[in-house]
């Protein structure tokens, strides 16, 4: 029997355009490392190579990754 107190939340949760982050073995790593890289990047003016910096931010998420990953 379903709880009308939570009804919103269930219609919610089944709504196909209704999305959330991917799980990630190493939990909000990634978006940790991103949020910390786009702070950074907004108190630089001027910095330049957004493709290399990018990279190094996809590589720390990847190294991150691979250390909970299993054999």
């Amino acid at each position: 029997m379903r709880d009308p107190h939570f009804e919103t939340f269930l219609k919610i949760a089944q709504d196909p355009h209704s999305l959330t982050t991917p799980p990630s073995p190493n939990g909000a790593g990634y978006q940790l490392a991103f949020g910390d890289w786009w702070q950074k990047y907004q108190s630089q003016p001027g910095t330049s190579d957004l493709d290399a910096q990018l990279k190094k931010v996809d590589d720390q998420i990847n190294a991150a990754a691979s250390l909970n990953s299993v054999p």
